[in-house]
């Protein structure tokens, strides 16, 4: 059993108290002379202080009256009170000498008790008001995220030179591609209007509480699991986005598909990849892994003429999965059919970039919903990737004497390794009751490695 040196500090104190007790017991106390007379013996009297023991008996010489037993002091004697030696007692107020062998230890460890468990309490309590601060940030930058998207798309379709105007990469296909992509930079700068340009005191204060740098090592006791300036504003720009994207959505859903009723070839344009679009959508409930590359082209290869990227994005994600998407859209039989069939570079490229989008908004939904988030984010911190509720069923971990060893996830471990996290900066129960639960697996022992090579010289 370990000991912590708070109770070896006990321990040693008790051990001191007791053996100065046991000396004091020990006392013989004063040697009483031989008395000649009462005077005598009252000078001796004279000499003694109220509760000074003596060693043998003290007797008058003349009368023969016992004055004090040995071992015994005047204060304790019957006649003490109505003597000439009676002296009345100070009151004393509470000792405060540890060294004191009467000093009350119980009350002392009790009153540092007492003051851990107020600076616990004080600490849980500002825990939970960060937390709460925190959610409520995520929501309003939600909700911010979704009316700048909603007046931007009501711009972007009664203005289209917003988005029709200039070179080929500053055209977009649409009010929503539009608003969609540039909210990636937008959404940074509304994120500041959250955090370090807040208007309300408490946000700024608490913004102003993170550290400036992640720690070396990110963990989640209290006031630990507190991320740095950067990374807070990062949490805070990404679910601005998710509130762009629900705004475009919403827009869409509300306002329709935009059409020019200025020019009838785009309007010919615009509804034929409506068309497009409900095929599709209807192709995609049955297209899966099990259908031919050829089957696959034949619904992405319209889609990427008619510059539909994110359609054709939303049919290959749930095919191919995001780690696996841009090696088949790079380097495989289906990007040999998709290039042989008029698709470019800059369209497969394209698909790339909004099935991330995608892909990035679903994470973050997938983390923000999860019960498990601030451990999904301390993953994320020591990792130095995001880690997402799936990603935990191939997460390995071992619990060592100080540390907890983690091996990264099947997405993420082909750019990283093993992490430890140390347990004096986490809670440790609560931790391993989430490892128990949403780890996919457990890990053995380190595999044993050779000697070091040796450099060759010329």
């Amino acid at each position: 059993m370990k000991i912590t040196k708070r109770q070896l500090k006990r321990i040693i104190k008790e051990e001191v108290i007791r053996a100065k007790r046991l000396l004091k017991e020990y006392d013989a106390g004063y040697t009483v002379p031989e008395f000649q007379t009462t005077a005598d013996m009252e000078m001796f009297l004279d000499e003694l202080e109220p509760g000074d023991q003596v060693e043998t008996d003290v007797e008058d010489p003349e009368s023969f009256e016992m004055m004090i037993p040995a071992g015994e002091s005047m204060e304790e004697q019957e006649w003490y009170p109505d003597s000439q030696w009676y002296i009345e007692p100070e009151e004393k107020g509470p000792i405060t000498d540890e060294s004191d062998p009467d000093y009350d230890w119980d009350a002392h460890f009790a009153r540092e008790d007492e003051a851990e468990a107020e600076e616990k309490r004080q600490e849980e309590e500002a825990e939970e008001k960060y937390e709460a601060l925190k959610e409520k940030i995520l929501n309003d930058a939600e909700a911010g995220g979704e009316d700048w998207a909603m007046d931007t798309m009501h711009d972007a379709y009664n203005n289209p030179k917003m988005w029709q105007d200039g070179s080929s990469y500053q055209q977009w296909d649409s009010p929503g591609d539009y608003v969609l992509q540039y909210g990636q930079d937008a959404s940074a700068d509304i994120a500041s209007g959250y955090t370090e340009w807040a208007d309300s005191k408490e946000v700024a204060d608490l913004y102003s509480s993170l550290p400036d740098e992640n720690k070396s090592s990110y963990s989640f006791g209290y006031g630990n699991s507190r991320p740095s300036k950067q990374i807070f504003k990062d949490i805070v720009a990404d679910t601005v986005y998710t509130g762009i994207s629900n705004g475009v959505s919403k827009y869409i859903k509300k306002y329709g598909e935009w059409i020019s009723g200025e020019d009838p070839a785009k309007e010919t344009i615009a509804a034929s990849y409506n068309r497009i679009l409900k095929i599709a959508g209807i192709i995609n409930e049955t297209l899966t892994a099990k259908n031919s590359d050829d089957e696959i082209a034949a619904v992405v290869v319209p889609l990427a003429k008619a510059k539909k990227y994110k359609e054709a994005a939303e049919i290959l994600l749930p095919i191919f999965g995001w780690s696996d998407l841009p090696v088949f859209l790079d380097d495989s039989e289906l990007a040999d059919l998709l290039y042989s069939n008029g698709v470019t570079r800059r369209d497969t490229d394209a698909i790339e970039n909004e099935a991330w989008k995608i892909e990035k908004a679903r994470q973050s939904s997938a983390i923000t919903s999860d019960p498990d988030k601030e451990w999904l984010e301390l993953l994320a911190n020591h990792f130095t990737s995001t880690v997402t509720p799936e990603d935990l069923k191939t997460l390995g971990w071992k619990e060592y004497k100080r540390y907890i060893r983690l091996s990264a996830p099947d997405s993420i471990s082909h750019g990283v390794g093993e992490v430890a996290v140390p347990k004096d900066q986490i809670d440790v129960p609560k931790f391993l009751d989430f490892l128990n639960r949403r780890a996919g697996k457990t890990l053995g022992r380190r595999p044993p490695q050779g000697p070091p090579m040796m450099p060759y010289y010329d």
